[in-house]
């Protein structure tokens, strides 16, 4: 992991020359490791809904294993809530991971992640109608305070094509809307190009369990603006 943190650094220089880097920066430390990131961008009667929703780690009388089916899904607050509680996500051999919103199956969300090296491929099920984020972590998964590469999401709401080989230009996109600045690990896109992130044959079954039981694709916004977003 040293290896990473040292290539993938924010960059500091960047960072003090800009006080709206350093700002956004320390808002993003904070809603990272908050189990209640804020809702209030959101329309009223989400808010509602969210807050009024069941605050559990897991809900009551599911079916299937807690996060790897739309029957048992994970509890979280609004869809910053989503990314922030998958960004902290650590897999069974301690990576962290990426992740994109590949779709909805009526109102569960679903991601695909893979862990920073490519060798560890999932598709997790959330459910954003909830007070706060659940604190329990997925069957052989565990929670880090921030990802190895850094106090930074790791994830978005939309579908990125080419994922994750793509995902530093929508993780700068999703920094700008949420936070106000694109914050990104510096030259993420570089680093993940020699990492071989092929899909291996179970994760592409989990894919098309996921067709079958009727998801609709998320749209791929970040990546049709990636010429904004990017500048």
């Amino acid at each position: 992991m040293r290896f990473w943190r040292r290539l993938l650094s924010l960059r500091r220089k960047e960072q003090s020359d800009s006080p709206g880097a350093e700002r956004a920066y320390r808002r993003l430390q904070h809603f990272v490791a908050d189990n209640e990131p804020p809702i209030s961008h959101l329309p009223p009667d989400a808010q509602i809904e969210i807050q009024s929703g069941p605050d559990v780690d897991e809900l009551p009388k599911v079916i299937g294993s807690f996060g790897h089916t739309p029957t048992n899904p994970i509890p979280v607050r609004g869809p910053m809530g989503q990314v922030s509680y998958l960004s902290r996500l650590i897999t069974p051999s301690g990576q962290s991971i990426f992740g994109h919103r590949i779709g909805h199956i009526d109102r569960i969300d679903v991601y695909e992640i893979v862990s920073i090296n490519g060798k560890e491929w999932d598709v997790l099920y959330l459910s954003m109608y909830h007070p706060r984020n659940s604190r329990k972590p997925p069957s052989g998964y565990s929670f880090a305070q921030t990802s190895n590469l850094g106090p930074i999401f790791t994830c978005v709401n939309s579908r990125v094509n080419e994922f994750p080989y793509k995902i530093d230009v929508a993780i700068r996109g999703y920094m700008r809307t949420k936070i106000g600045y694109p914050l990104c690990p510096t030259n993420l896109g570089k680093y993940l190009e020699p990492i071989d992130f092929t899909r291996p044959t179970e994760q592409l079954d989990r894919l098309k369990e996921a067709d079958r039981l009727g998801m609709e694709p998320s749209s791929n916004y970040y990546q049709d603006t990636a010429d904004d977003i990017s500048s």
